[in-house]
């Protein structure tokens, strides 16, 4: 291999490292509590919709942690029952409308304001769904290049799968701290 391709590698690697390291760190306890969150309504035996709003990279991430949450991320489980929904905010808020439960949950991954999403955050909450919102704008990042942010995104993405895991089938004792409280 040669010298500009073993530079290219390894500034490419290094950009990752850095940037997912960082945003690991600062997201920590974002990242356990929507997962700690998602479990709880799981445990309930109640559907968590996963949806993603913003560009390709989102939706991508989104219908990998739905996958990952439903089918198994690393323990062989039993399936879970969560949905990923694709499709502009208003579809989306008129399918939640007509599958969301009380006690569901949507998962929401977005980039851009809040206010943009509302009318699926308002759906849910008519639903009587739990909102989990996981923001994932990168303009705070903005001279990362485009595979940088989607390898944050499905680092942070399957940091939450992992740690629903976690609590579902290795240490329940945080959704049971729920129900004594």
């Amino acid at each position: 291999m040669s010298n500009t391709a073993l530079s290219i590698l390894e500034r490419h690697r290094a950009a990752c490292r850095d940037i997912c390291e960082t945003q690991l760190a600062e997201r920590s306890p974002q990242l356990h509590d929507a997962a700690l969150r998602l479990a709880r309504v799981l445990a309930r035996q109640s559907t968590v919709f996963v949806c993603g709003s913003g560009d390709e990279h989102i939706g991508r991430a989104a219908r990998h942690l739905a996958e990952a949450i439903a089918d198994g991320y690393a323990l062989q489980r039993p399936a879970l029952p969560v949905i990923c929904l694709d499709g502009d905010i208003s579809r989306l808020a008129r399918r939640l409308e007509s599958l969301g439960m009380d006690g569901d949950a949507l998962l929401l991954l977005y980039q851009g304001p809040e206010q943009d999403v509302e009318p699926l955050l308002c759906a849910a909450r008519c639903a009587g769904m739990h909102n989990v919102c996981l923001p994932c704008d990168p303009s705070d990042m903005p001279d990362a290049p485009p595979f940088v942010i989607a390898s944050l995104l499905f680092t942070l993405t399957d940091t939450v799968a992992r740690l629903v895991e976690y609590h579902l089938f290795e240490n329940t004792s945080a959704l049971l701290a729920e129900t004594e409280a």
